[in-house]
């Protein structure tokens, strides 16, 4: 049922297929082919102080397409329909009246102009943040992988992961059944980065994966923010840093991580970040840093530098620290050369299934999200009611 609906040609992915490379033993690469495909990082302690970081950047970035079969590369691009690509001759309104005509991204919805209240469909603007698409392994009662019917709603739901994104309304959070090409292509690009990962990371694939497309003629671009720790819990570190009370791998286990959309995170923490870059536009993706006499300081006063920039090109495997989602903030941008996109697949892992229709792919929300929902509906409809008896009582005098 679930393939069926969701248009897939192959079968979806499920935790079987994530357990199955429990416990993959890594290949290290070789010294020439680290060399030959190394692009950044990480940055050592001493050169980061010295251009006014806290300290070292534990991230780094491989351009690995030599890597990959072609055959793969093949089956991936076949995921994105060639529509949510730019066409020559394309402007920014004629990209985004295809994006919008089209089911294939997300229908989320985000402030208006930026900073709202109000808010719009982002597939209906030129708005620079990412067209998404959200995929997620498939779990289930008895591991049976389908869709079933739930008690209390009667509808037809299923089991999946979902990344709880910053700015996001729970209602807009959505995971599709992952399609083979995109699993295939998580477990090869984990397979190249397991001589880096610790932890959880190094133990099975990812088993959520979330295509970002970002477009030159939007001026794609990746505001300033953390995804998963806030600036009180990066000032604990230190402190406990300098106490020397427990590594950090031990250290992230006691925090919730930073709440999204009003739920609980949803990475699992201490977990790294694999971001595999197709496209013909490659962006400055830059770690931000907090001055080291005030680490407290806001991120608006947060510096770059360019020792801690690098080029997300064509092929490009960056593999993000959890270390360095806590000490610095990231961001990125087109160069201002660039013409066309880049599609970004970010693969994480994530915890707690949660239930998803089968009609919409939406997450069901818990009666916490619903009481959320209903207050902010309420919120804005008392609102626009003030609005109009304003209006309607004219001007004072």
């Amino acid at each position: 049922m679930l393939q069926a609906l969701c248009g897939l040609v192959e079968r979806y992915a499920t935790v079987v297929d994530v357990e199955k490379h429990a416990n993959t033993q890594p290949k290290p690469l070789s010294t020439e082919e680290y060399q030959r495909i190394h692009v950044w990082g990480p940055v050592l302690e001493q050169d980061g102080k010295c251009v006014g970081a806290l300290g070292e950047a534990g991230s780094v970035c491989l351009n690995i397409i030599s890597l990959l079969p072609s055959s793969l590369m093949d089956r991936v691009k076949a995921v994105v329909p060639e529509a949510m690509r730019p066409m020559p001759g394309d402007t920014a309104v004629s990209l985004m009246h295809r994006i919008r005509d089209d089911p294939f991204f997300e229908p989320m919805m985000v402030h208006k102009g930026g900073c709202g209240p109000q808010r719009v469909q982002l597939k209906g603007t030129t708005y620079s943040q990412p067209r998404r698409k959200s995929w997620s392994v498939i779990d289930g009662p008895d591991k049976n992988f389908e869709a079933y019917m739930d008690e209390e709603t009667g509808e037809y739901v299923y089991d999946a992961f979902n990344y709880t994104a910053h700015g996001r309304l729970a209602e807009d959070w959505k995971a599709y059944p992952m399609p083979l090409a995109v699993w295939d292509l998580g477990v090869a690009v984990w397979n190249i980065a397991l001589p880096f990962l610790r932890g959880h990371s190094a133990t099975v694939p990812p088993n959520a994966c979330q295509l970002c497309a970002y477009y030159t003629l939007f001026g794609g671009a990746i505001q300033r923010h953390r995804d998963n720790f806030t600036t009180e819990q990066m000032i604990a570190s230190l402190e406990k840093n300098d106490n020397d009370v427990q590594p950090f791998h031990e250290w992230v286990k006691t925090l919730s991580g930073s709440h999204h959309g009003g739920d609980a995170n949803s990475q699992v923490l201490g977990s790294y970040v694999l971001v595999f870059t197709y496209g013909d536009a490659g962006m400055d993706f830059k770690l931000s840093f907090p001055p080291q006499i005030d680490p407290s300081a806001n991120r608006k006063e947060y510096k770059v530098h360019p020792l801690f920039t690098v080029r997300l090109s064509h092929g490009t495997l960056f593999i993000f620290s959890p270390e360095d989602d806590v000490y610095f903030c990231h961001e990125a941008a087109f160069p201002q050369d660039a013409d066309g996109y880049r599609h970004a697949f970010v693969f994480r892992w994530l915890s707690s299934a949660r239930q998803f229709y089968l009609n919409t792919s939406a997450m069901k929300l818990s009666d916490k999200l619903v009481e959320k929902k209903e207050a902010r509906e309420a919120a804005a409809s008392a609102k626009k009611k003030r609005e109009r008896e304003a209006t309607m009582a004219g001007p004072r005098f």
